[in-house]
C-alpha cells in the first residue's frame, strides 16, 4: 500500500495525520519533538500509508495554537500529549497489534492510516463542552478529505473505504457528515462485550454507492467503542477490536 506525494500535498494540515510514528514516539529524543520533522518522515514513508482506512474522531482535543504544524495531530510526544493518548494509540496500532498479527502471517493493515476529525475547526477538552459552529462546511471539509483519497492513484480494488469512529460522539457525527443511516451489526467474533459497560462492538451495514466524483464506492463504518478508557483490560479489549477490524479489511481484499 502506498499513498501518492500529491495526495499528501493536499491533506497537508495540522489536524490531518497519519498511524504512523518514528519507533521512540512519545518518549524523549523523538522526532515529533520538532513537529517540523514530521512531515519529512511521512514523505519519506509514504510507501506505507494507505488511503483506503481512516481513523475518525469528532474533534480535536488541544487547545486553540497548540496544533500549529502539518500532520501533528495524533503525533504529540508525551510532555504534550494530555492522559499520552498519542502514544497509546501508536503503542496498539502499530506496535501490539502488528506483533499479535506477526505471529499468525498476517499483516497489519491499520498502520499507516489517515486520521483526523469530522470538526477539526472546533476544538475542545471533551465533547459536551465544545460548541460546533459552521457544521455543514466542516461536514463538507470532510468530504472532501475522502474524496481526495479516493482519488489517490494508490487506492485498491474493490473500492471500500473504511472509517473507524473513536467513540459513539464520532460515530454519530460520521454518520451524519457522510449522510448514511443508522444501522448496526453487532461483530460476533468480538470478546469482552462488557467492558465498562460499553455496548457491544459494532459494525455499520456497508453503503454499496456512496457518492464521490471518482465513482461509487462502498463505505465502511465502524464503531471503535471503548477507545476512550483505559486500564489494562481495556487495552487488551481495543486490542481484539482492532484484530476483528484488520480482519475486515482482509475479508475485502481476499474477496477481490
Amino acid at each position: 500500500m502506498a499513498v501518492s506525494q500529491t495526495t499528501l500535498t493536499a491533506l497537508r494540515s495540522p489536524t490531518n495525520s497519519w498511524a504512523l510514528w518514528d519507533e521512540t514516539f512519545p518518549k524523549t529524543g523523538c522526532l515529533c519533538e520538532t513537529p517540523a520533522r514530521i512531515v519529512q518522515f511521512l514523505t519519506n514513508s509514504a510507501a506505507d500509508l494507505r488511503p483506503d482506512v481512516v481513523f475518525v474522531g469528532y474533534n480535536p482535543t488541544r487547545a486553540p495554537g497548540q496544533l500549529a504544524h502539518p500532520f501533528q495531530s495524533f503525533h504529540l510526544p508525551s510532555s504534550l500529549s494530555r492522559y499520552g493518548r498519542d502514544g497509546r494509540l501508536k503503542r496498539l496500532v502499530q506496535d501490539d497489534l502488528t506483533y499479535s498479527l506477526r505471529g499468525r502471517g498476517v499483516p497489519n493493515r491499520l498502520a499507516g492510516a489517515f486520521i483526523t476529525d469530522v470538526y477539526p475547526d472546533s476544538p475542545g477538552s471533551s465533547v459536551k463542552d465544545t460548541e460546533v459552529q459552521d457544521r455543514g462546511d466542516q461536514h463538507a471539509s470532510f468530504l472532501e478529505k475522502l474524496c481526495t483519497l479516493l482519488a489517490d492513484p494508490y487506492f485498491p480494488e474493490p473500492r471500500t473505504l473504511t472509517l473507524i469512529a473513536f467513540g459513539r460522539s464520532a460515530w454519530t457525527s460520521l454518520l451524519e457528515a457522510i449522510g448514511m443511516s443508522y444501522g448496526m451489526a453487532a461483530l460476533s467474533a468480538f470478546p469482552f462485550k462488557r467492558v465498562h459497560s460499553c455496548k457491544t462492538f459494532a459494525s455499520s451495514q456497508v453503503q454499496d454507492d456512496f457518492p464521490c466524483p471518482s465513482g461509487p464506492l462502498k463505505v465502511r463504518l465502524v464503531l471503535f467503542g471503548i477507545w476512550h478508557y483505559s486500564s489494562r483490560r481495556s487495552n487488551r479489549c481495543i486490542l481484539r477490536q482492532l484484530e476483528c477490524i484488520n480482519s475486515l479489511i482482509g475479508e475485502r481484499q481476499r474477496n477481490r
